[in-house]
Parts: C-alpha cells; sequence; structure tokens
C-alpha cells in the first residue's frame, strides 16, 4: 500500500511505532482530530473502534467494498442510507472483486 496523493492520511493505532511513507500516525482519535483540524482533504484511518468514533464528525466516506466472503472480526460500522447519500462509484480494474465507494452526508453538517 501507499499514501493517497491528494490528502493527509493520519494513522490511529497504539501498536504501529512508525507511520508508513506520506502518512501521518497517531496514538489515539482525539490527537487525530488534533492533527486534521485544519486540513479539509484529511482522512483518519484505523480499526472498527476509531471508525465508530470518527463517523460523527464525517462529511464525506471513501469506503472499499470488497465481494468476497472472508472471516473477520472488525467491520466499518453500518451506514445510514438516512444520513448519508453514496455519490460516487470506482471499480478497481487490477481487483476485479473491490470497488472504492463515495458516501456523502446528507444535509447540513
Amino acid at each position: 500500500g501507499h499514501a493517497l496523493p491528494y490528502c493527509t492520511i493520519v494513522i490511529v493505532s497504539k501498536t504501529i511505532k512508525e507511520a508508513p511513507k506520506g502518512c501521518l500516525l497517531a496514538s489515539d482519535f482525539k490527537t487525530a482530530v488534533q492533527i486534521c483540524k485544519n486540513d479539509s482533504d484529511c482522512i483518519i484511518a484505523g480499526g472498527e473502534t476509531i471508525y465508530k468514533e470518527a463517523l460523527p464528525f464525517a462529511n464525506k466516506i471513501i469506503a472499499t467494498e470488497i465481494d468476497f466472503d472472508y472471516e473477520g472480526n472488525s467491520f466499518f460500522p453500518e451506514i445510514n442510507k438516512n444520513e448519508w447519500t453514496c455519490t460516487e462509484q470506482k471499480k478497481i480494474p487490477e481487483i476485479p472483486e473491490c470497488k472504492i465507494i463515495t458516501f456523502t452526508r446528507n444535509g447540513d453538517f
């Protein structure tokens, strides 16, 4: 993997000791928010707990949907279709079972 060239990515983790090239690292959600506070194109990345904590503050979700059955114990929270609208879907030619979906929050944020 690699950083996205059009945004700042802040990875929230207590176990990662060094941020991947092109990314920033925060030990908790509060620190990640401080890093992103003046950056409208900032993405907070983490696990299930971080996504649940961050979702009420988000105005956009960029999610990877995987059309494949697999075992796992961490998942992105359910997206409430009354609060969010799918605004874009892109297939990934190199990985046909995956697509990138962008959701935008409905109404005032």
